[in-house]
């Protein structure tokens, strides 16, 4: 998955294509090491980020929308996560 990731990323841009895939660290074990019961727990917790992700995505829009008709408005905007 990791490698089909890194590949996509190549293809659409958003990395170099001369890029290279760092090794895993030996800490972080492969997905197909974990337990069942622990891929259940990642998966949820992955779920739970991507959720927070668009929530948090939808509301930082809704704001900038907000702050467009504010007359004179002139404040640059930076968000990071």
């Amino acid at each position: 998955m990791r490698e089909h990731t890194f590949e996509r990323q190549k293809q659409l841009g958003i990395i170099p294509k001369d890029t290279k895939l760092t090794p895993r660290p030996d800490e972080i074990p492969a997905w197909d090491e974990q337990s069942e019961d622990e891929k259940k727990l990642f998966a949820r917790q992955m779920e739970v980020a991507a959720g927070f992700m668009a929530h948090t995505d939808h509301w930082v829009g809704n704001l900038i929308e907000q702050a467009k008709d504010i007359p004179g408005q002139k404040t640059p905007w930076l968000f990071t996560s």
